[in-house]
């Protein structure tokens, strides 16, 4: 999911732009579409404001009945499954070049 993520991010335009080329993909969607913006977010400094309303419209309809507890615990496991992918693709990424300057 983070290389497809990365390449979605690199050929968009714009926030949204990087957002409908990760879900395009398929596959692991979701997972995608969450790293994708959050480096075209860090990259282009913004989100639009009818995204930002839309998507905090969406979650306190759906999480505030169910408590912010459980919300918090949703956001947690979401992080940590992040990093946990992204942890092994960059070991891939650094062990994949030490071979490289080796063979070299």
């Amino acid at each position: 999911s983070v290389p497809q993520a990365i390449i979605a991010f690199l050929e968009s335009e714009d926030f949204e732009d990087a957002i409908r080329n990760a879900i395009s993909l398929g596959g692991d969607a979701d997972t995608q579409a969450c790293i994708a913006g959050a480096l075209a977010e860090a990259h282009y400094m913004n989100i639009p404001d009818q995204i930002k309303t839309f998507v905090f419209e969406k979650i306190f309809q759906r999480q505030l009945p169910l408590g912010l507890r459980s919300f918090r615990r949703l956001l947690s496991c979401l992080a940590r499954r992040f990093l946990n992918r992204l942890a092994r693709f960059l070991s891939l990424v650094f062990f994949h070049n030490d071979l490289v300057a080796i063979e070299d």
